[in-house]
């Protein structure tokens, strides 16, 4: 291959991959699992393939021209082919909520687009720049949006309490959605429509994907205060959850900027460790939401089972840290936000079964220790 080509294949790989990297960085609660990332990337390599292959068979066989294929056989059958992964991982114990179908919707759309990419730029050298960006600021995108609904519907249906029906109707109205937007897309650019409509509905589909994971994040935040509400009634006889303790779950998307003190102090291992503790007491309250929310024993039982790795890593972790740096942590955070620390674990263990006696947790341990130090100096 002449090197020629390079310029054009980067830009054909690594702003799709940007794409990719961005979108994937708003899960600020980190639900999504980088090996399914990786898993739906591959697949989306090997939908392409498979496209191809049926395809070009058709084509070369005189039974659809080439046109055909690419206005109504290809927004078909391509986004059948890179759905197929997100039927298998809906299913999966680890997909939370339809933000994570999003991610790997996107993803696959993404795999997909780039080796298409890369088939188009070799094809046409004389133009391979101005082609590499033109699919990156339109087709790329559009291939990551049609995949990306797909991703979102399966989300939704895997919570419907209604019907299996109903939750058919959702796949099948998503999967339409996904087609319909690529079928469109194409048969536009097959119209010689302006190049700035197919960047504007790249960029537009991609937008609407931020738009729908935005709101998904907000439902998971609301999942989370629900915890810290139930607890705090079960606990305090219905008081409610302050607006300080709301504000350390809302904080979770810049938590990187609250721990630069913590960093500075300790270095990026330590850190690390202390974003794990955090994001750990969200995620056990997501989890306790889908146990609720699942129709199927098997699949509450599996969140159980999250829900129990999550707190033992936890506990591991702060462990790791040892006292002088779990202190720092919490007063990372604002005043009164320490019970977000014991309210999510007693409140994970008491729904499921009666209450049993506990063990003081860390910070209702510190919290006493600092009250006896205050006594003590008032009595001297």
């Amino acid at each position: 291959m002449s090197l020629a080509f390079l310029p054009a294949l980067l830009v054909a790989t690594f702003i799709p991959v940007g794409y990719l990297y961005w979108i994937s960085k708003r899960d600020y609660y980190e639900t999504r699992r980088v090996r399914l990332i990786l898993i739906c990337f591959a697949w989306g390599l090997m939908a392409y393939a498979l496209a191809y292959l049926v395809q070009s068979n058709l084509i070369h066989g005189g039974i659809l021209t080439k046109e055909q294929v690419v206005r109504y056989l290809a927004p078909i059958l391509e986004e059948i082919l890179k759905g197929a992964m997100l039927f298998y991982l809906v299913r999966r114990t680890d997909f939370t909520y339809f933000v994570d179908g999003a991610i790997y919707g996107f993803t696959v759309g993404i795999g997909f687009a780039i080796v298409e990419n890369f088939e188009y730029v070799i094809s046409n050298p004389s133009a391979a720049i101005s082609l590499a960006l033109m699919r990156v600021l339109s087709t790329n995108l559009i291939h990551a949006t049609a995949s990306g609904m797909i991703g979102i519907a399966l989300g939704y249906s895997r919570f419907e309490r209604s019907s299996s029906s109903r939750r058919q109707l959702t796949l099948v109205f998503g999967t339409l959605i996904a087609m319909t937007i690529h079928m469109t897309f194409n048969n536009l650019v097959s119209n010689r429509a302006p190049l700035l409509v197919a960047i504007f509905l790249g960029l537009g589909g991609g937008f609407v994907i931020y738009l729908i994971m935005r709101q998904g994040l907000k439902d998971l935040q609301g999942w989370v205060e629900e915890q810290l509400q139930r607890e705090d009634a079960a606990v305090t006889g219905g008081e409610t959850v302050t607006t300080h303790e709301a504000s350390v779950v809302q904080k979770l998307d810049e938590i990187d900027m609250v721990l630069v003190k913590f960093r500075d102090v300790y270095g990026e291992r330590y850190t690390k460790i202390a974003k794990e503790i955090v994001l750990a007491q969200a995620q056990m309250g997501i989890y306790k939401k889908t146990i609720e929310k699942h129709q199927d024993e098997a699949r509450r039982q599996a969140a159980s089972e999250q829900v129990a790795a999550l707190r033992e890593k936890m506990n591991e972790n702060r462990k790791q840290l040892g006292f002088a740096k779990m202190l720092l942590l919490r007063t990372l955070f604002p005043e009164k936000s320490d019970l977000l620390w014991s309210r999510l674990e007693k409140t994970l263990e008491t729904q499921k079964a009666p209450r049993e006696a506990a063990g003081k947790g860390l910070w209702t341990t510190l919290n006493q220790r600092a009250a006896e130090t205050t006594m003590k100096g008032e009595a001297e």
